[in-house]
């Protein structure tokens, strides 16, 4: 008994049909096959609305019992099952082809190599489950692997540019802030420290900008002393600003002392120039230098001789102690020393640490004079708001008993105004900040030093990571050419072995065709 139904594939119609169970079936018909439904036949059979052909006349029948018109279909997942189950080979196969292998194995030891003998070798091996595992494993696991190659590929070109555009933005960076400071860039210490070199010629424009607020500095303290009543008032007020302009770049100490030191012993300052050899990369700047430790240290002669060296009641060392042998004691002489602590006149002249440094070099009195010129750029502003109000009748009136030196017109207090601003402006600038800095702090000179080597070392690290991209990129490429290959020569094995299979089965059954069906058609 048979169960036929028709499904359409393409322009002509076709019926599938099954065997059923029964007692025993009239003839030989394959689980599952399609064939083509002629035209001439379409009429003889009755097929239900579920698309099942219930009744096939005689001749449908006997065209669908015709072996040469029933092609074997095969899906490729389910060939060994295939086998097995029409006993064409073992359950237990494995068992037995590897004992055969181990002969095939022993037998070829003492034969030379012949390549047809090889070649017949190789369709030896279990062709079923080869094929399954070529197409389930092997050419999807390249495939995947080719696929990760280019992924790769398109990774590495992408984080190639990204780091070439870091690398030029850093570069930029470090040059922009080299030439900000006004230095190349090369030997940065050094040449940090060669711009303080001629900074005699700055203090001097500055001296001479400072002498343009002389009536400024006038101005302010007569304005205070008129308006508090008191000649002292005034008179404290801009004090470092007068001395620097009347007497210049004086030492800290003749501003402080009011005379010129006859000596000056200036603080040494190590910038660690000698450590500066790599463009900036102090890469040895913070090791410690602990000299040459198995050499012969030099002996410190500190003047002191045994013969001088009296015990705290002055007795000397070497001397005998007599303690007298009529319990009296010897009388022992007190000198007031008091006197050797007052200092010589050499030394009180002598200039040492920040009072040997100029005003502008002195942090602190720079900072003042930087502070005196801010407060009056203010007093001189308020006084312009003020003069520039029209009809201030008490303001006039307080001032009509004023010294002349006090009642300033507008255009001239603007004129000190615009002076005072401009000193500065001048003086605390990003270039002078940096210069007053670099002179003064040779641990800021190594701040700066550092932060550049900084930007410059990962403007290197981004280039070498760049490189880095282009070479994993081109070994990304070269994988994928060794891969490739491989692919197409398991494609081609796989394609022989499945039209060899293909053939050793269409033996058995007569010659009827053989279809191995599924994804190993499209690998």
């Amino acid at each position: 008994m048979f169960l036929l139904s028709s499904a359409q594939q393409g322009s002509d119609p076709v019926f599938t049909f099954t065997t059923l169970l029964g007692t025993k079936p009239l003839a030989y018909v394959p689980s599952f096959c399609t064939i083509p439904l002629p035209k001439d036949l379409e009429q003889e059979c009755t097929v239900d609305r579920l698309g099942l052909i219930r009744r096939a006349s005689p001749n449908i029948i006997k065209r669908a019992m015709s072996a040469d018109d029933l092609p074997i279909d095969i899906h490729y997942n389910k060939l060994l099952d295939w086998l097995i189950n029409r006993r064409h080979c073992q359950l237990q196969w494995q068992a037995g082809a590897l004992a055969i292998r181990e002969k095939i194995n022993t037998a070829i030891q003492d034969m030379p190599p012949v390549n047809e003998i090889t070649e017949l070798l190789r369709g030896t091996s279990e062709a079923g489950q080869m094929l399954m595992r070529n197409v389930n494993y092997e050419i999807p696991a390249l495939r995947r692997q080719v696929a990760k190659c280019q992924q790769v590929q398109k990774d590495c070109t992408r984080k190639e540019a990204e780091y070439a555009s870091l690398t030029s933005e850093m570069k930029d960076k470090y040059y922009s802030s080299c030439r900000q400071m006004g230095i190349k860039g090369k030997k940065v210490k050094a040449e940090l420290v060669d711009l303080v070199k001629d900074m005699s010629t700055l203090y001097s424009e500055i001296e001479r900008s400072a002498l343009k607020l002389h009536s400024a500095c006038q101005y302010y303290p007569a304005f205070v002393s008129f308006m508090l009543g008191s000649a002292e008032k005034g008179a404290e007020r801009v004090k470092l600003l007068k001395h620097f302009i009347d007497k210049g770049n004086t030492t800290t100490y003749e501003w402080k002392h009011s005379r010129p030191p006859a000596h000056l012993e200036e603080p040494l300052r190590d910038y660690g120039i000698d450590d500066d050899q790599n463009g900036g990369n102090d890469e040895k700047g913070d090791e410690i230098d602990w000299g040459d430790i198995g050499a012969e240290t030099e002996t410190i002669d500190f003047d002191i001789s045994l013969e001088d060296t009296k015990d705290a009641e002055g007795v000397s060392a070497e001397e005998e102690i007599d303690w007298g042998d009529d319990g009296t004691a010897a009388a022992i002489e007190v000198i007031d020393d008091s006197m050797n602590d007052v200092p010589s006149n050499e030394d009180a002249d002598t200039a040492r640490g920040s009072d040997a440094l100029t005003i502008l070099d002195n942090t602190n009195t720079r900072n003042m004079l930087i502070n005196e010129l801010d407060e009056l750029a203010a007093f001189l502003t308020q006084r312009v708001q003020e003069l520039s109000q029209e009809g201030n009748i008490l303001s006039d009136s307080q001032f009509s008993s004023a010294p002349h030196d006090v009642q300033l017109d507008l255009g001239t207090i603007k004129a000190m105004l615009s002076d005072v601003s401009e000193l500065v402006a001048y003086m605390t600038s990003n270039k002078m900040q940096n210069l007053f800095l670099i002179r003064s702090s040779p641990s800021y000179v190594h701040r700066m030093a550092d932060s550049l080597s900084k930007v410059l070392g990962d403007s290197e690290k981004m280039m070498s990571l760049s490189r880095l991209m282009v070479i994993r990129s081109e070994e990304a490429l070269e994988e994928e050419k060794q891969i490739q290959p491989q692919i197409d020569l398991l494609r081609k094995r796989t394609h022989e072995l499945q039209e060899q299979i293909e053939e050793e089965i269409s033996k058995k059954y007569k010659g009827r065709r053989v279809n191995i069906m599924g994804e190993i058609n499209a690998i």
